[in-house]
């Protein structure tokens, strides 16, 4: 019987180690703004379509994130969102630590089974000082179909 350290649940705890090792070495210090700035797109977006707006509202400016949670909390009573798509992410300059992300969101009243879509343009900034991003701002840009009565415009 070939006892290796690949076999049996000290193989597989060993495994989940290593893995553990390289997420967490992947996720520190040697990260371009680049790559931070993929990484806190992708968190954002995923914590809001999921729900966990504590987890988005942390990529908003600390005075910002109360009325942030209101309204949102507020939106998520009336909308289901279904998914995101990140369409395009866009330095505004070559060396610039400013950019604008366009996510498109599939969604749906909670009243309805209509799918709608809305493509919101983000604004994030590069902190250097803390080296991260954070979200500036995010406006609506395109609707696919839009609401009759309701508007959910700079809310997504």
């Amino acid at each position: 019987m070939n006892k290796s350290i690949r076999s049996g649940a000290f193989g597989l705890a060993v495994q989940g180690l290593l893995l553990l090792v390289l997420v967490t070495s992947a996720c520190t210090g040697g990260e371009t703004p680049g790559q931070k700035l993929q990484f806190a797109v992708m968190t954002y977006n995923h914590s809001l379509r999921w729900g966990n707006l504590q987890a988005a509202a942390a990529y908003l400016k600390a005075e910002k994130r109360e009325e942030w949670l209101k309204r949102r909390r507020r939106l998520m009573e009336t909308v289901n969102l279904l998914d995101y798509e990140i369409v395009d992410v866009r330095h505004l300059e070559m060396t610039s630590l400013d950019a604008e992300v366009t996510v498109t969101f599939s969604w749906s009243p909670k009243t309805s089974n209509i799918v709608e879509t809305t493509s919101i343009l983000q604004t994030w900034k590069y902190l250097d000082e803390e080296k991260r991003w954070e979200l500036e701002g995010q406006k609506e840009i395109e609707r696919e179909i839009p609401l009759e009565s309701e508007s959910i415009e700079g809310e997504l």
